[in-house]
């Protein structure tokens, strides 16, 4: 977490410091993007006797065809940008139990819906490289289900269901790296603690495009999302990492 703050810090004092060069044209461009995501899940839910982790591997999300699903839009005018991004996510996993002979198993349901905008202004540019700098927030709805498998002690359920918004400040970098082919990426961190916002939340997306046509490209790379937060006192972590793939239409 500190290095992704360190990062944004960092980019920011670089940008401040360059001076921005960049065409203005002055009319809209539109792009969007649907992704799949094989993430390697982790949950953590803190219980009375302690905290009960569980994890889905990315082979076990390919093999049971657990999967999220991403959409991303944008629009952008100059040096501005604004972006809007869906995340679904539908994952079980499990992991043995840290209570010893208490309980045999603990299993987790996770269903998490966010919906992401950000508002991007284009600090520095070259003919093949940029920086954007932002302000944002994520709207999410968790619904995490924990069961403790029966052992000594009998099969017992937590139930955690919360809704929060996440203010986000956010970084993105786009560069051309060869013919037809461009990277991407964008950083957020934020949540603060304030109101029912996430103690603490952040994201890294690196992606590679490749271009097929004027209007379409392929793309493919790696997410990590973490969300820390507190619903009536009970903390629970959301923790996801793995690969994108995904295809790009501008219009």
């Amino acid at each position: 977490m500190k290095m992704t703050r360190n990062i944004l810090v960092a980019g920011l004092a670089a940008a401040l410091a360059a001076t921005p060069a960049l065409a203005q044209d002055g009319s809209w461009h539109y792009s969007a993007t649907s992704y799949l995501w094989f993430p390697d899940t982790k949950t953590r839910v803190q219980t009375s006797r302690g905290p009960a982790e569980s994890e889905l591997s990315v082979s076990d999300a390919l093999e049971n065809l657990d999967m999220g699903v991403m959409l991303t839009a944008q629009a952008r005018r100059d040096r501005w940008s604004l972006v809007a991004d869906l995340i679904y996510l539908d994952v079980d996993g499990s992991a043995p139990s840290p209570f010893g002979l208490l309980f045999s198993e603990v299993a987790t349901e996770s269903r998490l819906t966010s919906i992401s905008g950000y508002a991007l202004y284009q600090v520095w540019a070259n003919p093949d490289h940029s920086l954007d700098l932002g302000m944002g927030f994520r709207a999410g709805k968790a619904d995490v289900t924990t069961t403790l498998r029966a052992g000594v002690l009998p099969q017992e359920k937590l139930h955690v269901t919360d809704n929060w918004v996440d203010p986000l400040v956010a970084l993105r970098y786009t560069g051309q790296i060869a013919q037809g082919w461009s990277a991407n990426l964008a950083l957020d961190y934020g949540g603060f603690g304030i109101g029912s916002a996430s103690d603490e939340t952040w994201q890294v997306v690196a992606t590679v495009g490749y271009q097929l046509s004027e209007r379409w490209s392929l793309q493919g790379g790696y997410r990590h999302l973490r969300i820390d937060q507190e619903k009536d006192g009970l903390p629970y972590r959301l923790e996801m990492s793995g690969p994108v793939i995904g295809v790009s239409m501008r219009f």
